[in-house]
């Protein structure tokens, strides 16, 4: 079981969260919803800079923090570092720094949606996100760029793309590798992958599908050499040392999953492509259609990479965009429920929602309750 500050905590943190997404319905403004979000956005980043020793990187990005060293494409991160141990701030206090940085980032891609549609995205897209990025600190530190980016590709803003892009590769040039699919997904596929082919594939990558996936992909990597594409030094390095990453002995003993909890995910995401197809039916919207294209593609990408553990970050930093279609399906259900009775789609939307919820609550209850690894500075 968890201690009493880690359930008392984030149990408060989420229940700020949730407020938030439940009062910014009546905001009439961007600048009221931003008010609104403030506080408990300062809350949950206060509280993942308390935490000690979370996901993988965290003692080596403490020593980084602590010593310091330049290294090429992180030099923007070096440069922020430097910045904040000049003013004085420990570790923890850069954490914190991280986290605004990220919630920044959320708020400038969830601007691309009007007031409405944006309602849910904050809080599902922290939840997307803090297992990953708790793991992938730096990651996540030039993440919000390409969400940035992102944003000014939907406003055809070249410019501020392109410095926000550099910027991201300046922190880690890892998080290139999402862009050109989402640019790709928004300019050329404008195709809706029908619900029926994305849960075939699905169901295959889940049940069906069991091929070396390892040595397909560093065959791949060899090949085209994304790590020149993207000007990715760390690609680079993975094609360099694909045997390394890739092989059969790189499969990480502790994704295995059993045949339940396997089987708990599949439906949690058949879920959300069921319900965000059915509201893209209901009303088109490139914008968010570009992201539940993505999500499809991820999600199977992600099950076919399962315990691979440099192409799970890979396909990872797709598959956390989930939080745009089902903020987006939850906004025209609540708003549409006429219209989609009228289509019959009311009690299928419905029950597809109320699964996806129950899952998010289970999977965050463990995360809350059953989590006694999980300590803070004072511990």
């Amino acid at each position: 079981m968890s201690g009493i500050d880690h359930i008392f905590l984030y149990s408060l943190a989420f229940f700020l969260l949730l407020y938030f997404s439940i009062k910014n319905d009546k905001c009439h403004t961007r600048k009221e919803v931003f008010k609104l979000f403030i506080p408990s956005a300062l809350f949950y980043a206060l509280i993942e800079a308390l935490r000690y020793d979370r996901g993988v990187d965290y003692l080596h990005y403490k020593d980084i923090y602590e010593v310091g060293y330049f290294e090429g494409t992180q030099l923007l991160f070096d440069c922020l570092n430097e910045l904040l141990k000049n003013i004085g701030f420990s570790f923890t206090g850069a954490l914190f720094v991280y986290e605004i940085i990220l919630l920044c980032g959320i708020c400038f891609l969830i601007s691309s949606y009007s007031l409405k549609e944006g309602r849910w995205m904050y809080f599902f897209a922290i939840l997307s996100m803090l297992v990953l990025h708790e793991n992938l600190i730096r990651q996540f530190v030039g993440m919000p760029f390409i969400f940035i980016a992102v944003h000014f590709m939907f406003e055809k803003k070249w410019s501020k793309m392109i410095i926000a892009l550099l910027c991201a590769n300046l922190i880690h040039s890892g998080t290139i590798f999402a862009f050109p699919f989402i640019a790709f997904s928004y300019y050329f596929f404008h195709l809706k992958i029908k619900a029926e082919i994305a849960l075939l594939l699905l169901s295959v990558s889940y049940y069906l599908l069991n091929i070396d996936v390892g040595s397909l992909f560093s065959e791949v990597l060899q090949r085209i050499n994304f790590g020149v594409l993207l000007f990715s030094d760390h690609l680079l390095h993975y094609v360099e040392e694909s045997d390394r990453w890739l092989g059969a002995d790189s499969i990480l003993e502790g994704a295995q999953q059993s045949i339940i909890t396997k089987s708990f995910q599949f439906i949690f995401e058949c879920s959300i492509i069921m319900s965000s197809y059915i509201a893209l039916c209901l009303r088109q919207e490139q914008k968010v259609q570009c992201f539940y294209n993505i999500m499809v593609f991820a999600f199977f990408m992600c099950r076919l990479v399962h315990g691979y553990e440099i192409l799970a970050r890979m396909f990872g930093q797709l598959y956390i965009y989930w939080f745009i279609p089902f903020g987006y399906s939850l906004y025209i259900f609540s708003k549409n429920q006429v219209a989609l009775r009228s289509k019959g789609y009311l009690g299928l939307m419905r029950g597809c929602i109320i699964i996806a919820c129950s899952y998010l609550c289970l999977y965050w209850g463990r995360f809350i309750y059953l989590n006694p690894e999980a300590v803070f500075i004072w511990n």
